[in-house]
């Protein structure tokens, strides 16, 4: 299986050694690319929305022992729509990796560079040859 690093690096080289199994792949690498897009996109977001958590669960600590409870509370609160946002995302970020995982199982890995396109095996390129092909008399098809 291909790994979304090297789709996100060499995108054009991929399709391109894809195109050699007689197959355009080239929409599918755009749509892994796409879904991957999104699912960072949405990490970063979750990050961001848990290090807030964590920095205002902080503050209800030091809100606490300074006797300040309606400050302490409304922190809770603010804590609380934090987590529901970040359970959704969390899902989504769930959702887009699956999606992503599932397009990856579709495509095959890339040929060698040296691969030459073809359909037929007279277009294959013979890399080498040791001894000689033998000739078989009375040679019976299996």
């Amino acid at each position: 299986m291909l790994e979304i690093s090297y789709l996100r690096e060499n995108k054009k080289e991929a399709i391109a050694r894809l195109k050699k199994r007689n197959y355009d792949f080239t929409s599918v690498v755009e749509q892994i690319l796409q879904i991957d897009a999104d699912r960072r996109r949405t990490q970063n977001e979750l990050d961001s929305q848990l290090a807030e958590m964590n920095r205002i669960s902080k503050e209800v600590g030091a809100l606490m022992q300074q006797g300040k409870k309606d400050e302490a509370n409304v922190a809770k609160e603010k804590t609380a729509e934090l987590k529901n946002s970040t359970k959704q995302l969390q899902e989504k970020l769930t959702e887009f990796e699956a999606q992503q995982q599932q397009l990856l199982y579709t495509v095959p890995n890339t040929p060698s560079a040296i691969v030459p396109e073809g359909k037929t095996p007279e277009e294959n390129l013979e890399v080498f040859r040791h001894g000689t092909i033998p000739v078989l008399k009375d040679a019976v098809p299996h």
